[in-house]
């Protein structure tokens, strides 16, 4: 009798990964709405929101409290003037969820945002105005930068006159990128933002930029433009761009990939699969337009960090009969061996199951009874009473078919 056995194997899809963050900037942007306008002051009121993320568990350096934020204007877009220092503590401090069904998160990875807010009063006028915050360094561990330990951050938000005059608000962006992506898959992330003004918004991948140094942690000034915590005072714009590794990446390709990772420019959604595990920073600009002039840009400062999701290599033991079958997952097997099947989990995760299948041979016997005539034999329920070869089909204790002989023989009657 040939018997099928269905077996259906679902492998978890969770599995740890090896520590890819370090210390200690993440990433961040600045944004801006509008509070007021003074007509009798010509001057109106901005709400300006920075959002830092930092690698809580690297071992660097804390969110800074009574951090300076440096206002600075223009007249010709080149020669910048610090106008005034804004100090800030950081607000609702807390750890981001992690959404990446195929990883679980060890208890030393994860990525912290924080907020600094205040207000900044702006007047009317022909000048543009940046608010920029400066800060070193950046995660060690980064792929696509010359040196990124050593490299520190500009996050700035840009505020024209045009903007000042019609109390405008800032675009917001909707989501932050995830905290890690799947190498070899495709990487379908909405980037976007939101103008509540309802203003046009143009996409573009742009170089983050980088400010301050070193200076400070084995010496020297700290605050200087090369220090950890450059003085906004006197380290006013422009900043230079970060040194991608040249010939493999740059502003506008930041992570390669096949295909390459892009950003549209109409719905800032970034698209392509990346095939190399590592970290990268990105920098996204969104340009604000109002009747075909720009007004603003806001430029996003993030990290993407790609790791193999793989759920857990698992191995099962079954055992078969002879000439019987095992299925697994839709396929079948006839013959003991070792086979693996590779499949992709209901949460999407790549799994790979072992199966080693042990074959049990059909057991066979043979009894026989010499028995006296007129006598029986019962066996398994069946009486014999007459000589002759039977059988029986029996199934053995591993659950196999078996065949059972039975050899009945009568004994010579003795003659006195």
């Amino acid at each position: 009798m040939i018997r099928t056995i269905l077996i259906a194997v679902i492998i978890s899809a969770n599995v740890f990964i090896s520590k890819l963050l370090a210390a200690h900037i993440i990433g961040g942007d600045v944004t801006y709405e509008c509070v007021s306008t003074n007509v009798a002051t010509q001057s109106t009121t901005f709400k300006i929101t920075f959002t830092m993320y930092r690698d809580p568990f690297g071992g660097g350096a804390q969110y800074d409290f009574d951090a300076g934020f440096g206002l600075y204007k223009t007249s010709d877009g080149n020669n910048w003037e610090h106008v005034r220092t804004y100090n800030a503590n950081p607000t609702s401090i807390s750890i981001l969820d992690f959404n990446l069904s195929c990883v679980v998160l060890p208890p030393n990875i994860g990525v912290q945002r924080g907020y600094y807010t205040f207000n900044v009063e702006i007047p009317w006028g022909t000048d543009n105005y940046q608010i920029v915050y400066q800060r070193c360094c950046r995660n060690g561990s980064i792929n696509n930068i010359v040196t990124p330990d050593a490299t520190g951050a500009a996050f700035y938000v840009d505020i024209s006159s045009e903007a000042i005059m019609n109390c405008n608000n800032s675009p917001v962006f909707k989501n932050f990128p995830p905290i890690l992506i799947c190498n070899g898959k495709p990487l379908n992330f909405d980037h976007s933002a939101t103008d509540q003004d309802g203003d046009l918004l143009v996409y573009e991948f742009c170089s983050p930029l980088t400010a301050g140094g070193t200076l400070g942690t084995m010496g020297g000034n700290p605050e200087a433009c090369n220090g950890v915590r450059p003085n906004p005072d006197n380290c006013p714009p422009p900043f230079e761009e970060v040194t991608f590794v040249a010939g493999v990446y740059s502003g506008e390709n930041p992570m390669g990939g096949s295909p390459q990772v892009s950003l549209n420019n109409n719905s800032g959604l970034i698209t392509g699969t990346p095939n190399n595990n590592g970290q990268y920073v990105v920098g996204v600009c969104v340009k604000e337009y109002r009747n075909g002039v720009l007004i603003g840009t806001i430029r996003r400062d993030f990290q993407f960090n790609v790791t193999d999701c793989k759920g857990p290599s698992e191995t099962i033991e079954l055992l078969i009969c002879n000439g019987d079958s095992v299925s697994v997952n839709d396929s079948t097997y006839y013959n003991g061996g070792i086979y693996t099947q590779s499949f992709i989990t209901p949460e999407g995760c790549d799994s790979t199951l072992t199966i080693e299948l042990t074959e049990i041979e059909i057991q066979n016997s043979i009894v026989q009874y010499n028995i006296c005539n007129g006598d029986f034999v019962i066996l398994n329920n069946v009486n014999y009473n007459t000589a002759g070869t039977f059988f029986q089909n029996l199934v053995s204790q591993t659950g196999c078919d078996s065949l059972l002989q039975i050899e009945i023989n009568f004994l010579p009657e003795k003659i006195d």
